[in-house]
């Protein structure tokens, strides 16, 4: 009792001394005179009279016009920041929004404000004067028993406190306790099941090396299968070109025998006599590059076709004229060299044309079935144009568009004579045709026999 009462001593000297040097709000509380009422918007309500001047401060620097009402509610004092005064509900309520953004608040609402007009500045002076002994009173008052029930409140919970920390403290020997044990059923848990995946873990290693061993055996037996029939295909391909290659030498050859015994050569002396001036004409034009006179016997619309080999597959190219192919083949133009392609012109020159069959090459004996200067009346499918040249397309991974297979085919189809001479290193075949009675180099075969 005597802490209490020293305490609430203490208390009310020290709220006499603040309130002695603190500065009441200037509200006129006046019980005499006329009523008046106006809107106000409300942008604040303050325990303490400092946060509510401050708060005037502000509005006041951004232009607004400010009071503050104070208020009891339940023996406690609050301070009301008004704004503005308005006649009427609407024109506060059109201007809060503004209120708000300007002042940077969230909440502000519109009060209805009582204003009593005094009959006389002294009146007033004197209310005013009253109101704030009163109010004085109130607080002092208000001020001890606060204190009284602070203290009250703060031995209490002191009390509660140390009730508390005491059972926190058991509660917490409990919880360690508990805790250990858990930790430790955990390891043992943890133990166990490390236990178990290394047993897991061995035995999954046994069985994947087991399963490797087994698929490794497997391929190895796959492989060897494999090869075997591999080498069985190869066998089997190796005889069946044998057996492919023989008959069609047994039908080339049944075929030049046929010739032979029907005569073959259908072919008419003035005509031969003809072709073979012509042939030489062309032979001396190419042989010396004289390109103008060797041009003419390549067709403007029919072109020209080589054939040679590339690599182990035939190629086939066209040409308009002897520049474009000597141009590809410079090669050929090493005069003296071992690619000189006029010995081989020379070679044509130097022999006299035969009017034979058409010759056939043996390719395991090297050589044809005859010798010389051969001169054929063929059919064009013996150039092998058409099927060397989709051959060469395949060979791309592509087919020959249809366009280019009608043009082959009616080129092919003209050649009617042919020019083989046996020991020539280059030229391997010339393909003729008459065109409106005169003579055309269609085919030039460089292709390498049997490659």
């Amino acid at each position: 009792m005597k802490k209490i009462y020293l305490f609430f001593l203490v208390s009310l000297i020290l709220t006499n001394l603040v309130f002695g040097q603190k500065n009441e709000p200037n509200y006129p509380h006046i019980s005499s005179g006329r009523l008046e009422t106006h809107y106000s918007i409300i942008i604040g309500s303050m325990k303490l009279i400092t946060n509510a001047e401050n708060l005037v401060k502000i509005a006041t620097l951004k232009g607004y016009e400010t009071e503050i009402i104070p208020f009891n509610i339940k023996n406690n004092l609050f301070y009301r920041v008004c704004v503005g005064k308005y006649n009427t509900l609407k024109e506060a309520n059109k201007d809060i929004n503004k209120v708000k953004i300007d002042l940077k608040i969230s909440n502000a609402w519109i009060l209805k404000v009582p204003n009593i007009v005094a009959n006389s500045p002294e009146a007033q002076k004197q209310e005013m004067t009253k109101a704030k002994e009163a109010q004085k009173q109130a607080l002092t008052q208000k001020h001890i028993a606060d204190s009284i029930a602070k203290v009250t409140k703060e031995q209490e919970m002191t009390k509660a406190k140390e009730s508390q920390k005491q059972a926190l403290t058991q509660e917490h020997i409990a919880d360690s306790i508990a805790k250990v044990t858990k930790e430790q059923e955990m390891t043992k848990a943890k133990e166990s099941q490390k236990q178990a995946l290394t047993q897991k873990h061995i035995a999954d290693s046994i069985a994947k090396v087991t399963k490797e061993q087994e698929m490794t055996k497997a391929k190895e037996a796959q492989k060897q299968a494999l090869t075997q029939k591999h080498i069985a295909d190869s066998i089997a391909k190796v005889t069946k070109e044998q057996e492919m290659t023989k008959a069609k030498e047994s039908k080339n050859q049944s075929k030049n025998l046929a010739q032979t015994s029907t005569g073959g050569k259908s072919m008419s002396d003035s005509l031969f006599q003809s072709f073979n001036v012509s042939f030489k004409n062309f032979v001396e034009n190419l042989r010396d590059y004289n390109y103008s006179e060797a041009n003419k016997y390549i067709h403007p619309e029919k072109h020209l076709f080589v054939s040679y080999n590339q690599e182990s597959s035939p190629s086939v190219r066209e040409f308009v004229n002897f520049e474009k192919f000597f141009a590809v083949f410079s090669v050929f133009t090493s005069k003296g060299s071992s690619y000189d392609f006029s010995l081989d012109l020379d070679n044509l020159l130097k022999k006299t044309p035969k009017l034979e069959n058409y010759p056939y090459y043996n390719c395991d004996k090297k050589a044809y079935n005859t010798s010389g200067l051969i001169v054929s009346e063929v059919n064009g499918q013996d150039s092998k144009l058409v099927a060397d040249t989709k051959l060469y397309y395949r060979n791309m991974n592509t087919e020959l568009i249809p366009v280019m297979e009608q043009r082959l085919q009616e080129a092919e189809n003209l050649i009617s004579v042919s020019v083989i001479c046996t020991d020539n290193k280059f030229i391997d075949g010339l393909y003729f045709a008459t065109i409106n009675g005169k003579w055309y180099l269609i085919l030039m075969d460089l292709k390498i026999t049997c490659k």
